[in-house]
């Protein structure tokens, strides 16, 4: 579980961030350094300039040029913070970026810090400097016309969301805004602030609302617009899911993020926040392509609750469940529906991602009997990886049927294993399906099995089917190779970690059967281009 000791660490690292030159093409404000230096920066102000913006645009970070030679010592903190234009001077906050240091006798150089992912509208804008404490380190550089404004702003709550009074000043910061624009960068969900506004989250709770994905897509982000107006005090946990779909619901996890860029403290209006995605079996920021497909945004509510709530719009499109804890778990399970569709979006770019196949596509012409409660069993397939490249196993299917002579139902998941190179008497559980329920009577077809997304190596690769009680109404089929294996487990324990070819004297255990056919299952995968 993530605490607020792993997030102070992470907000540490911001503060620490170091200054990098303009990164993208796009950008508005002014990107050239001034010839006049401002004196030192006093604490718990805000000042900048107004600046147009020509085009639709997706905005992720401001950039300022500043020194710290403003005569005082150790370093000061800065932000940004962008305001739209009401009738001349700043209105409405629209998003800010997170902090870094000034250190006294830094030299002149850009300095850029990320914001939330925030959709902009063309129009006009002030850009902000915003200083906290240590008074008089930091400078800004500025030149020409007149077009500054600025105002006191307690630094520690961060910018006002209406900007308040101020009064102006001399020239024009040398200040922009970082964006992307439309064409080169791709959107999917909602990015239209909805007008309803949820109750305050409670803690150990997710919600969700389903998009459209028409094409592969290397996620880049995942934005959700809340507010800190829900009445509770303190940092509350947000993580933002992607969970896959199964027949119109939330199934499995394919990618998390911590909500961290642009968080809203307590007591603070909405706005865009956003996570960088993380694949589901690792901590550390990874590259995660989608398939084609629908697809669910959801936001997990950790501790303390009540502090922030979330924006929708529309009917019928909203799924949600108690989910303990502060992380989304790997399975969506039994949702509640509602209405509305929650106000979040991500942001993608087409992915070049091959799609593969391990294992039988063609339906075989063998029918099993009805297969039996609390037993594994399936067969191997290899298959060529490319060792250089990583590789993401996005679903697991099988052919089954439910005419196994049984009345009811039975529960079903797929297991996938992988075949350590260096040991040929076994094999390790991989990836795990979400579980599906097939009905008395359902016809023969192939079924789709949600996996949280996972990274695939070695040569050989086992497709899994295990089976609940009641036994006997599921059938699969196979063709016949010989190439089957099996072994009784209990299906309330998940399958095993290792199931075993052969037995071992030293540490006894149980063998896997053998059999001749093989069954029709297979997993796809993407060989990622990166």
């Amino acid at each position: 579980m993530k605490t607020l000791a792993h997030f102070a660490a992470l907000l540490c690292f911001f503060f620490l961030a170091l200054a990098f030159a303009p990164a993208h093409a796009a950008s508005f404000g002014r990107a050239t350094a001034g010839t006049i230096a401002s004196g030192g920066l006093r604490a718990d102000f805000k000042r900048g300039s107004r600046f147009v913006l020509s085009e639709k645009a997706m905005m992720d970070g401001m950039c300022a040029y500043l020194d710290g030679n403003g005569g005082g010592s150790g370093y000061q903190l800065v932000r940004w913070a962008l305001y739209r234009d009401n009738h001349g001077v700043p209105g409405d906050r629209v998003a800010e970026t997170d902090q870094l240091a000034v250190s006294a006798g830094d030299g002149a150089r850009w300095l850029c810090a990320s914001s939330a992912i925030a959709p902009l509208d063309p129009g006009t804008y002030w850009i902000m400097i915003h200083t906290g404490n240590n008074a008089g380190v930091a400078r800004y550089f500025y030149d020409g016309p007149a077009n500054w404004y600025g105002n006191f702003d307690e630094y520690a709550d961060g910018p006002t969301d209406a900007f308040g009074a101020g009064g102006t000043g001399d020239g024009t910061i040398s200040t922009y805004v970082e964006y992307r624009t439309l064409s080169e960068i791709h959107v999917a969900g909602t990015t239209t602030v909805g007008p309803v506004v949820s109750g305050p989250m409670s803690a150990g709770f997710k919600r969700g609302s389903s998009f459209e994905l028409t094409e592969k897509a290397d996620l880049q982000s995942m934005s959700i617009y809340v507010d800190g107006l829900g009445g509770g005090t303190g940092p509350q946990l947000l993580t933002v899911g992607i969970y896959d779909d199964l027949n119109g619901e939330p199934a499995a996890l394919v990618s998390k993020g911590w909500a961290l860029t642009g968080t809203s403290p307590a007591g603070r209006k909405g706005r865009w926040v956003t996570a960088a995605p993380t694949a589901f079996e690792f901590d550390d920021p990874q590259f995660v392509t989608l398939m084609p497909g629908r697809y669910w945004i959801v936001i997990q509510s950790g501790s303390p609750g009540g502090v922030y709530r979330y924006y929708m719009s529309g009917q019928g499109n909203w799924r949600g469940n108690a989910s303990p804890g502060d992380i989304p778990p790997p399975f969506f399970g039994k949702a509640n529906a509602g209405d509305g569709t929650i106000s979040a979006f991500i942001l993608y770019t087409p992915s070049q991602a091959e799609h593969k196949i391990i294992g039988v596509t063609t339906p075989g012409t063998i029918p099993s009997g009805g297969l039996k409660a609390d037993f594994i069993r399936g067969s191997l397939f290899g298959h060529d990886l490319f060792f250089n490249q990583p590789t993401e196993v996005t679903s697991l299917w099988a052919y089954l049927d439910g005419n196994g002579g049984a009345k009811g139902s039975q529960k079903v998941r797929l297991a996938l294993y992988e075949q350590p190179l260096d040991q040929n008497d076994r094999i390790n559980l991989k990836v795990v399906s979400d579980e599906v329920t097939i009905a008395a009577g359902t016809p023969p077809g192939w079924v789709r099995f949600p996996v949280p997304y996972k990274r695939l190596f070695d040569y050989e690769h086992g497709i899994m089917i295990l089976t609940s009680g009641p036994g006997g109404v599921v059938r699969n089929y196979s063709t016949s190779n010989p190439d089957w294996y099996g072994l009784a487990t209990d299906y309330a324990q998940g399958p095993p970690g290792t199931l075993f070819f052969e037995p071992e004297a030293e540490l006894p255990h149980p063998v896997l059967q053998q059999g001749n056919v093989t069954i029709s299952a297979y997993a796809e995968y993407l060989v990622l281009p990166y």
